[in-house]
């Protein structure tokens, strides 16, 4: 179904997309949960770690907000994360958590106050709730009845990778699907 947005307007998110063979992995992941599950919603964006909630851009400014993402320099060198367990969010919501990652949270922060002041943009939260990093398995479509078989299902997997980050991804919406608009070097 494609999403109506506000004409003359684009829709974007700012996250860290894994690199290959982790984003296969995971990209795998997601196509079982909607396979076995029926759970498709998450296989609209390719797997990543949001850093900045959807944001709705003037279509006519859109070089100024890449260039901001290629001028945007911020103290933040390369670093590692580790995926280290299945998790969830309630009964609604399945995703891979992360080890906790100083450096990802120092990035996380300053490109959110970078944001705030050069472009103005202030919903880097998800209802002001504090940044969790994680990547989403399943959520706004999977059923309470398969929820259990799905979370007991992933939990045995036991999936565990660890991968380097080195660039960041602004991702812009289609209508129907999330899409990678651009990689920036950290």
């Amino acid at each position: 179904m494609k999403k109506r947005i506000k004409e003359g307007y684009d829709r974007y998110f700012v996250a860290i997309v894994p690199p290959e063979p982790v984003q296969n992995e995971i990209h795998e992941m997601k196509q079982v949960m909607c396979n076995q599950f029926n759970s498709c919603a998450s296989l609209n964006s390719p797997p990543h770690i949001t850093l900045h909630m959807p944001f709705l851009w003037k279509q006519k400014k859109r070089q100024e907000l890449l260039d901001f993402f290629q001028n945007l320099t911020l103290k933040n060198t390369s670093f590692s994360l580790d995926v280290i367990k299945v998790d969830s969010f309630s009964n609604r919501v399945i995703f891979l958590g992360l080890e906790k990652s100083d450096p990802l949270k120092e990035f996380q922060s300053g490109l959110i106050l970078a944001m705030k002041r050069k472009l103005n943009l202030f919903n880097a939260a998800y209802k002001d709730r504090p940044f969790h990093p994680h990547i989403t398995l399943a959520f706004r479509d999977l059923k309470k009845q398969y929820f259990n078989e799905a979370f007991l299902y992933f939990e045995k997997e036991a999936y565990q990778r660890s991968f380097l980050v080195e660039a960041y991804t602004l991702l812009k919406h289609d209508g129907i699907n999330w899409q990678v608009e651009k990689n920036y070097l950290i």
